[in-house]
């Protein structure tokens, strides 16, 4: 439990961070609440609208060298994966390396 402790004061440090309080001015509905589905955008920005993906679970099983049965069959894996797969969104797939135009 040691672990999905820390990752989950890593990911709520995530969240109240400053970068992504800058990037909730960008959407609609960033401050709307949500349960069961990830939260989906409504981009506020006209010109050079953000692309957004989702991998399946399979594709987080790859990347991130978990079990896809585990994460099905044991809840503490489940969250402790849900986690690790948020933060590496965060870190690697925030857009902060953006393509050239």
């Amino acid at each position: 439990m040691e672990e999905i402790r820390s990752l989950l004061d890593d990911y709520l440090a995530v969240v109240a961070s400053e970068r992504n309080q800058e990037n909730r001015r960008y959407w609609a509905n960033a401050g709307e609440r949500y349960l069961h589905e990830r939260w989906r955008g409504r981009s506020l920005r006209r010109t050079d609208a953000p692309f957004t993906m989702a991998m399946d679970i399979s594709g987080y099983c790859r990347v991130l060298g978990f079990s896809c049965s585990d994460y099905y069959r044991h809840p503490a894996a489940h969250l402790r994966e849900q986690l690790r797969y948020a933060l590496w969104e965060s870190r690697d797939l925030d857009g902060a390396r953006r393509l050239p135009r």
